[in-house]
């Protein structure tokens, strides 16, 4: 499925303009002086990002911020884009020396003492640039030139990975995928632990990062002995999660003819479509007009503003998910998670567009967050309960356990097809499912 060039070394993110040609003579160098001023400006936008998020971070804000005029932070970078990028690639650069470091993997002890060792030092590096990891899967969806270089960045690292499994001696069709499944299921781990530290109270960061490694190195490496795995698990309850009552929802268009529900059933349909492209800050009424063949005036016959579509698309969102959710079985064959999957993926790209929104929380609006928890929390209780269901050989603490199938059920549905459109919901599930079945449902090899 998915597809790689993993030939030679795999060159560093660099960026060729340090400074711009009108700053005293054109050379990619700068002094000292130069340096801490570029590198001041860089530190004032990384706060702002993370205080106010991409999108409303603008050049005077970074500019003021940094001390700086605005004259001054053109001579170092062409835009707010660009300064971007620049601290996508000090941060990538970062990522890029835990790989250098990842060291021989494998079904023994030292091979996942390697794994625990780099997830240990991708985890602080994911600290330290917390806030450019959540805007690289909204770049992902984003038309934006940035989206090229993040996707680019995954794929290294999965080829690296790649690279790894097949040292190791492990084959078959579906290498490449659990090495991006690895890359992605990681990202999204330290994400949903970073916001969430409920999900693991009472653990210390050493035995978070321990069952985080006994996981991953079942998904890679199924044969490990549980001996082995014995060295780094340890043994922990899920949580017990009590999803909150859904909210009611009102169907306001209930009672009108069929002819307007269906012109609203379009412009819905077309809200989707433009939040799946563009996220909702680069959504714009007159793009969900344009997507659904009417006017501007006639969305704004139906709903108030962009709001009021995202509102009620994170709610229908909402219920049909939850629903699918709850019908999986407390106790997954092979066979039966492969069914369920295929329904649960198809559910989740019909309304990846506002499953981004919330994640992501491109909003502060109470509706939208409560539809994303309502979901949160149906997962992380049905997850729980069937992970509490397999008989181990070897411990692992469910509290991660948890942790991680909730965050590969949110983020590989979408990141398996990142480069490409092609890929199918069967292709998908059917990663997942290897994933889900080698690395949590894995009773152990005495």
């Amino acid at each position: 499925m998915c597809r790689w060039p993993t030939a030679g070394r795999h060159p560093r993110m660099t960026h060729d303009s340090l400074r711009r040609p009108s700053y005293g003579a054109h050379s990619p160098v700068v002094g000292k002086r130069g340096a801490r001023t570029r590198q001041r400006i860089l530190d004032a936008a990384l706060t702002l990002i993370e205080r106010d998020g991409l999108h409303d971070v603008h050049v005077d804000d970074i500019a003021a911020a940094a001390q700086v005029s605005r004259a001054t932070l053109y001579q170092y970078f062409d835009s707010k884009q660009q300064v971007f990028a620049v601290l996508l690639e000090e941060c990538g650069s970062a990522l890029v020396d835990v790989l250098d470091r990842l060291g021989p993997l494998g079904p023994t002890a030292k091979g996942l003492e390697n794994l625990y060792r780099w997830l240990g030092q991708w985890t602080a590096v994911y600290d330290r640039y917390a806030v450019l990891f959540a805007q690289w899967a909204q770049l992902e969806w984003s038309g934006t030139p940035l989206r090229e270089g993040v996707a680019r960045f995954v794929e290294q690292y999965a080829s690296r990975i790649d690279e790894q499994l097949e040292s190791a001696g492990s084959g078959g069709a579906g290498r490449a995928d659990t090495a991006i499944a690895v890359t992605l299921t990681v990202h999204r781990s330290n994400a949903f632990l970073r916001s969430d530290p409920e999900a693991t109270a009472g653990m210390t960061d050493e035995e978070v990062l321990g069952n985080l490694a006994v996981i991953l190195q079942l998904v890679m490496f199924p044969e490990t002995p549980s001996h082995v795995l014995a060295t780094r698990g340890t043994y922990g309850a899920a949580r017990t999660v009590v999803p909150p009552p859904p909210r009611e929802r009102e169907d306001r268009f209930a009672d009108r003819s069929d002819r307007v529900r269906g012109t609203v059933r379009q412009l819905l349909d077309a809200a989707a479509r433009c939040l799946e492209l563009r996220g909702y800050a680069g959504t714009s009424i007159d793009d969900i007009a344009g997507e659904g063949g009417v006017t501007r005036s006639a969305v704004y016959l139906y709903f108030t503003d962009k709001l009021d579509l995202l509102e009620t698309l994170a709610q229908e969102g909402s219920a049909e998910l939850r629903a699918v959710v709850e019908r999986m079985p407390a106790s997954l064959t092979p066979p039966l998670l492969s069914a369920w999957l295929i329904e649960y993926v198809t559910a989740y790209r019909r309304h990846s567009g506002v499953v981004q929104v919330w994640t992501q929380e491109q909003t502060s609006s109470p509706v939208v967050r409560q539809a994303g928890r309502e979901v949160g929390a149906v997962v992380m209780r049905a997850v729980a309960t069937l992970l509490t269901g397999v008989r181990r050989t070897y411990p692992l603490d469910l509290r991660v356990g948890v942790v991680v199938m909730a965050a590969l059920l949110e983020r590989l549905p979408h990141g398996l097809a990142v480069r490409t459109t092609e890929v199918s919901v069967e292709e998908v599930a059917t990663t997942m499912a290897a994933v889900i079945v080698n690395g949590l449902l894995n009773p152990g090899r005495g």
